[in-house]
């Protein structure tokens, strides 16, 4: 069961039909989880035949979406490079100082937004590590055919 509330009827033609049928629509929609919700290609209530019920329609693709980058987690075994430790903390020093100011940002949404941030730090700099890293191989590469 998606909605627990209370059941709603109408009888068939009233004026208030189209403003219910959009509204249960609409709370169907939202009931949704946001993992169902994106797979969702259409929500429909169709009438039932001799019946003062309705069936729920729910047409879901399964392989239409696309598998993104995945799950991304800190490598914690790059805490010992000194570099990245400043430019991690740096970076939470930045956003705290960004966002203490403003009263729409609550801790939770604080919080967040370190995340996102030393994310995106952590990507850069884990890019140009590796940047780095080719490049030295390269030269030593080389230097060994010469």
């Amino acid at each position: 069961m998606i909605y627990g509330g209370p059941s709603i009827r109408t009888a068939e033609g009233t004026p208030g039909d189209e403003k219910l049928l959009k509204f249960i629509v609409d709370s169907i929609s939202f009931w949704l989880s946001q993992s169902v919700a994106t797979i969702t290609q259409t929500v429909d209530i169709v009438p039932g035949y001799k019946t003062d019920h309705s069936m729920i329609t729910l047409i879901i693709s399964l392989h239409s979406s696309q598998r993104g980058n995945g799950f991304w987690k800190l490598n914690t075994s790059l805490l010992s490079d000194e570099d990245y430790v400043k430019l991690i903390k740096n970076t939470i020093h930045q956003t705290k100082t960004c966002y203490e100011n403003d009263p729409t940002v609550s801790p939770a949404l604080l919080w967040e937004m370190i995340k996102v941030k030393v994310r995106e730090s952590s990507l850069s700099y884990f890019a140009m590590k590796k940047k780095k890293a080719i490049g030295s191989k390269r030269k030593l590469k080389k230097k060994s055919l010469n």
